[in-house]
């Protein structure tokens, strides 16, 4: 037989005929070749013909080979993002196009921070890839966030997708209004002084104050005003006179009221003593 001085090598996706395969030559003194270019987890069939001064052979008896699995070569589509509540978002998506997953999605990782803290990251491994959604619990309330994901399989992850924003839902006052005070006027009158409550406390649009009040005998003979958010005193007329009160004040949002401060009592002027 004359010298081989080139081989063949056929190779196709394993769902096509031969007639629509891709041919590389060799030189008749390798051993071996590395095909590129193929696509990752995927199924080929590989034969091989040689060649020499003669003519070709018949081709050797085809392989089945998988390729190993890549990272997916696009993320997954987010579909929405959405705040259902003052402390969690709910995160839906789909899985890349089957052509980019290249191997079987093992799960998705889920990242999120506060754009005004880029640096620091929270990250969540879904498991599973048919699972499609994951909710976001334990956020700070009324406060907006990036959220990130990928799509992996054991090759490692997908890059990320665009950031997505998203901002959690109003939530009531945790604090009180600060550094409430009291001073009577007259016999039928007091003011009452108060500045806002933390900032971070408040939990989204600080919308004004109510001020409640009753009488220490008389529980029942409540009292309430409202007053908007640039106001921090209001006076409180036509009380009964020489007469003790417990005064609270609460700052509210949308949602409604935050913590009251604590109670103060005060007691009215005697008629006596005013001018």
């Amino acid at each position: 037989n004359a010298l081989v001085h080139q081989f063949i090598i056929q190779f196709k996706l394993a769902r096509n005929d031969w007639l629509m395969s891709s041919k590389q030559e060799v030189l008749g003194s390798s051993t071996f070749y590395r095909l590129t270019g193929l696509k990752p987890a995927t199924t080929y069939h590989v034969r091989v013909y040689a060649r020499n001064a003669i003519g070709t052979s018949q081709p050797g008896g085809s392989i089945r080979v998988l390729t190993k699995e890549d990272a997916p070569s696009l993320p997954p589509k987010v579909l929405n993002i959405t705040a259902v509540s003052s402390t969690e978002v709910l995160v839906t998506w789909e899985p890349p196009p089957p052509e980019h997953c290249n191997g079987v999605i093992r799960g998705y990782y889920v990242s999120y921070n506060e754009p005004n803290r880029a640096k620091v990251f929270y990250n969540v491994t879904v498991n599973g890839g048919e699972k499609m959604s994951y909710l976001i619990q334990k956020l700070k309330k009324f406060t907006e966030y990036s959220v990130v994901l990928q799509a992996f399989t054991r090759a490692g992850p997908s890059t990320r997708t665009r950031k997505r924003k998203v901002k959690t839902l109003e939530d009531v006052p945790s604090q009180p209004p600060q550094f409430v005070d009291i001073t009577v006027l007259g016999s039928q009158s007091i003011l009452v002084t108060w500045k806002r409550p933390p900032y971070d406390s408040i939990h989204g649009v600080l919308r004004g104050y109510h001020i409640r009040y009753y009488r220490v005998s008389d529980p029942q003979s409540a009292g309430e005003t409202t007053v908007d958010r640039s106001r921090l005193n209001v006076t409180l007329r036509k009380l009964g006179k020489f007469t003790s009160y417990r005064v609270s004040v609460s700052a509210f949002t949308s949602v409604g009221d935050g913590v009251p401060s604590a109670e103060m009592k005060i007691k009215t002027a005697e008629d006596s003593k005013l001018q």
